[in-house]
């Protein structure tokens, strides 16, 4: 299997929260769903920052590596993955 083609993003900065949040504004969107872009790699750090900062805003849908040898834990245990609303395994 090859492995995924890893594309730049399309915004060179990504987004902040406030400019997410002005871009929800002028769509007329109330909440949206964070998925942590590849370019990223497995850290849900920012995006569960920008979710706990404004968590009636934000969820986010959290990758890990199911090959990493410190487990990226889903289980309840302290890993940060936890605090996602979802995973997804890259």
């Amino acid at each position: 299997m090859a492995e995924p083609q890893q594309r730049p993003p399309h915004r060179p900065n990504g987004f902040g929260a406030e400019e997410m949040l002005g871009e929800m504004a002028a769509a007329g969107v109330d909440r949206a769903v964070i998925v942590p872009p590849t370019w990223a790699g497995d850290s849900n750090e920012w995006a569960l920052e920008i979710a706990a900062r404004y968590p009636k805003r934000f969820a986010v849908v959290g990758r890990f590596d199911v090959r990493a040898p410190d487990g990226n834990s889903t289980d309840g245990s302290s890993s940060p993955i936890c605090s996602a609303s979802a995973c997804r395994s890259t």
